[in-house]
């Protein structure tokens, strides 16, 4: 008889943590998807700016390294 009523409390202990873990699981994820945004856009805010890249389309100048046949 005592071994089921402490394994029944012991199980509502069980469910009140797993269900303490769901509760404080969705404010968590949100705060750390929050907290993941705010630092990515305070990197691209403060990251200084690069140009884009330029591409070579001179051949002559590409033709003293690498010679082309035509």
């Amino acid at each position: 008889m005592h071994d089921m009523i402490g394994g029944s409390g012991m199980l509502r202990g069980w469910g009140m943590i797993w269900h303490m873990y769901v509760v404080w699981l969705v404010p968590l994820v949100l705060l750390s998807v929050a907290a993941t945004a705010l630092v990515e856009s305070l990197i691209a805010a403060l990251r200084p700016r690069i140009a884009a890249p330029q591409f070579v389309v001179d051949l002559p100048a590409l033709e003293i390294h690498m010679p082309v046949e035509r």
